[in-house]
């Protein structure tokens, strides 16, 4: 829901960002835990601080619960918890407490409750009151039929509802790949989200497209990238592990100048892997990489790969740690 639907844009890091999270249940506090982090991902050596308002019922006791199991939250973001019955009279009101002249102080709204037609009632009335302040509100639904039919994410601009988007619980989390493939599958998307942000916009590149978009023969290679991660780290002594550490994205791989160390064997390993895939689909070594008819410099023994080339696949082992951080894993030694 929080990648789908970040409070932020990579490119403007300057800007912290403010955030209401209206219902605390399980799946409310994990979006807090989930932005949180995500905007430690995004800043690791900055200490600015997020903006985090919460409406629940009990948001208080429930805010200082998740504080005793997460203490980092408090040094990521400003927590200003409100003990608030939403249907009520009162909740009429909440709009008012972020808006500052004509300016909205808000940049994101996610609604986590559990009841889809209160969630739908929720973001109804709270756009009514922000919808000239094109605040985004992100509300849970279970599957994109039922109430949300009522509120497609396909709205004009001036029809009144499109700063209103569904997030379709079901829809976007059980899906056959998902479920079979689990963890993998979830590296697969971040490994092409890395691949997305590191572009240069080559004009004519089929890759730079939401991973929804992606051709089926793409996402079978961000996939075949991810089943090699798992072999690689447990070559070195690695596991992955669900998300546990704060600062897992820290994690530093023993490296020294000249050695055969975790980083050059990890390394030489992702690079031997593509070569063997490269060439199965037919790709051979060439002066020059040239799709049409399949060669490409680097397909090379990793001894006389330039150094140049070598570094990239260094790079790429040096930043397992933030990638898998960011798809809710961390690296821990076996």
């Amino acid at each position: 829901m929080v990648q789908a639907n970040p409070p932020w844009t990579e490119s403007d890091t300057d800007h912290s960002p403010r955030i209401l999270i209206i219902g605390l249940g399980k799946m409310g506090q994990r979006v807090v835990l989930e932005a949180a982090r995500g905007w430690q991902l995004l800043n690791p050596d900055s200490d600015k601080r997020m903006n985090i308002s919460l409406i629940d019922l009990h948001a208080v006791d429930k805010l200082a619960a998740l504080l005793i199991q997460h203490p980092p939250l408090e040094r990521l973001a400003d927590l200003n918890p409100l003990n608030l019955d939403i249907k009520t009279g009162g909740f009429e009101r909440v709009a008012d407490l972020f808006l500052e002249g004509n300016h909205c102080l808000l940049d994101r709204v996610y609604i986590c409750l559990d009841d889809e037609t209160l969630s739908l009632q929720t973001g109804l009335r709270l756009n009514n009151k922000l919808r000239k302040y094109q605040v985004p509100i992100v509300m849970r639904m279970a599957e994109s039929g039922g109430p949300a039919l009522l509120i497609g994410n396909d709205q004009a601009e001036d029809d009144g509802f499109s700063n209103l988007q569904i997030f379709d619980l079901l829809d976007q989390t059980c899906t056959a790949e998902l479920l079979q493939r689990g963890t993998h599958e979830l590296l697969a998307r971040n490994l092409h989200g890395v691949y997305l942000e590191n572009s240069k916009g080559d004009a004519g590149d089929d890759a730079l497209v939401p991973w929804e978009q992606l051709s089926e023969y793409l996402k079978e290679k961000n996939r075949r990238q991810a089943d090699r991660i798992p072999l690689m780290l447990a070559a070195t002594g690695y596991r992955i592990a669900p998300l546990q550490d704060w600062d897992a994205e820290k994690l530093t791989f023993l490296e020294y100048e000249g050695g055969a160390d975790d980083i050059a064997l990890m390394a030489e390993m992702e690079h031997t892997h593509w070569c063997r895939e490269k060439k199965d689909e037919g790709w051979r070594y060439g002066p020059t990489k040239d799709a049409n008819i399949k060669t490409n410099p680097s397909l090379l023994p990793w001894e006389e790969l330039p150094e140049e080339e070598r570094d990239k696949n260094r790079e790429f082992i040096r930043g397992l740690p933030r990638l898998l951080a960011r798809a809710g894993f961390q690296i821990e030694q076996l």
